[in-house]
C-alpha cells in the first residue's frame, strides 16, 4: 500500500473523536448502536465507528469526483442507514429531532455528492 496508505492508517488509528453539541446528536447514537450490536464480531466498536465514518467520507469523495450511479446509490444507502441507526439508538421524544439533525447533516454534503443528478446532458 505504500507510505500514503501507512500514513492514512496511522492517522485513523491515532484519531480521537470528541463529540459535543450537534455532533453528539449523531455520533453518540451511532456509537451506542455499534457497541450494542457488535457482540458477535471480532472487532471493537471504535473500529466499527471509524470504519463507518471513513466509508461515508470515501463515498462522498467518490460520488463527487466520479458522478457514477453506483457511488451515488451507495452514498444514499449510507445516509439512510445512518438515519436508521440514529432512530434505533435514540429513545423518547428526542428521536425525531435526532433523525432530523442526522438527515440534515447527511443532506448538506449530498448537494455535492449528487450534483448534476436530474440534469440532462446533451
Amino acid at each position: 500500500m505504500g507510505s500514503l496508505g501507512t500514513g492514512i492508517q496511522h492517522a485513523i488509528e491515532g484519531a480521537t473523536w470528541d463529540s459535543h453539541g450537534m455532533v453528539a446528536i449523531v455520533d453518540a447514537p451511532v456509537r451506542a448502536y455499534l457497541e450494542t450490536h457488535r457482540t458477535e464480531l471480532p472487532v471493537t466498536a471504535e473500529t466499527l465507528c471509524t470504519t463507518w465514518l471513513a466509508v461515508g467520507a470515501g463515498l462522498l469523495a467518490i460520488s463527487f469526483v466520479t458522478c457514477t450511479f453506483g457511488a451515488r446509490l451507495t452514498w444514499v444507502g449510507w445516509g439512510a442507514c445512518s438515519v436508521a441507526v440514529v432512530w434505533a439508538a435514540t429513545t423518547g421524544p428526542a428521536r425525531g429531532i435526532a433523525c432530523a439533525v442526522t438527515g440534515r447533516a447527511w443532506g448538506i454534503p449530498s448537494i455535492f455528492a449528487l450534483r448534476g443528478v436530474g440534469t440532462r446532458r446533451g
